[in-house]
């Protein structure tokens, strides 16, 4: 109840009077068309990620030694423990990565609401999954770099977001597996840049961790176009180009010819 009241009442009235308006996803976007704002004031954004900061590198051998991760398939995820997240179903993963992956191990990375249930729910399971709690941001990339493999999940198809952890993996470079959610089966092409698993199959999603585990080739093509794809498509340089180009284009923004001047020299001030 709370939640609407806040939206009627607070969001939409900011919205309503914005300019412009951008949403991070697709699904965002309809609900923002369905609460009568005109296509002339909406955008995608969608969330990006910091190329250099999050890079491409070695495993950090002395993180994974002191997490007692050291010499063990890594299966890595990064995020909020939150219902939209799908970690209910982190208990199968790790019962069938016990028995189809040997030295495989899930680590959960974060904190939030539904950590104590996680904690809870994978009680017997503490072989094979790992919950370090929260990391300092700037330990962020050396754990992604760390993984042998990523992890995206989602709690159901009403994903309404963009998920930064994606183009983090994608900008460090790491072979990921995805459930093919809203936008990110638009992200990721299944065997060119990731593996895709349909939604609600644990057993799917294991499927692709087993043939990662086994072909360590794959791995480093995976994650070799994965990095691609953050240079190509995921940095918040294009984010904001695509913001920038929006404003120009819809009269919000001078266009560059109108402020470069009259000489030949003058655009070099702009870039």
């Amino acid at each position: 109840m709370w939640g609407r009241l806040v939206e009627r009442v607070g969001e939409l009235g900011i919205i309503r009077r914005a300019d412009l308006v951008a949403a991070v996803s697709d699904a965002v976007d309809l609900q923002l068309a369905d609460a009568g704002i005109d296509a002339a004031r909406r955008v995608v954004v969608p969330s990006g990620v910091d190329l250099i900061k999050f890079s491409p590198g070695e495993p950090d051998a002395a993180l994974l030694r002191a997490s007692g991760l050291e010499g063990r398939f890594v299966v890595g995820w990064i995020g909020g423990f939150r219902p939209f997240h799908g970690l209910d179903a982190v208990p199968a993963i790790a019962r069938a990565i016990r028995d189809r992956i040997p030295g495989a191990v899930l680590c959960l990375i974060g904190t939030g609401p539904d950590r104590d249930e996680v904690l809870r729910n994978t009680g017997g399971l503490r072989d094979v999954v790992h919950l370090p709690g929260a990391v300092p941001h700037e330990d962020v990339p050396r754990w992604i770099r760390s993984f042998d493999t990523c992890l995206l999940l989602a709690g159901s198809d009403a994903f309404h977001y963009s998920p930064l952890k994606l183009y983090e993996y994608l900008g460090c470079g790491r072979p990921v597996v995805a459930v093919d959610v809203g936008q990110v089966g638009q992200v990721i092409q299944d065997g060119r840049n990731g593996l895709l698993a349909p939604l609600g199959r644990p057993g799917a999603v294991v499927d692709r961790l087993e043939r990662l585990a086994a072909d360590p080739i794959l791995r480093e093509r995976l994650g070799q176009e994965a990095r691609r794809t953050a240079l190509e498509e995921g940095s918040w340089d294009r984010r904001a180009q695509t913001l920038i180009e929006t404003l120009e284009d819809r009269g919000l923004l001078p266009a560059p010819s109108s402020v470069r001047g009259g000489s030949g020299g003058g655009g070099e001030s702009n870039r």
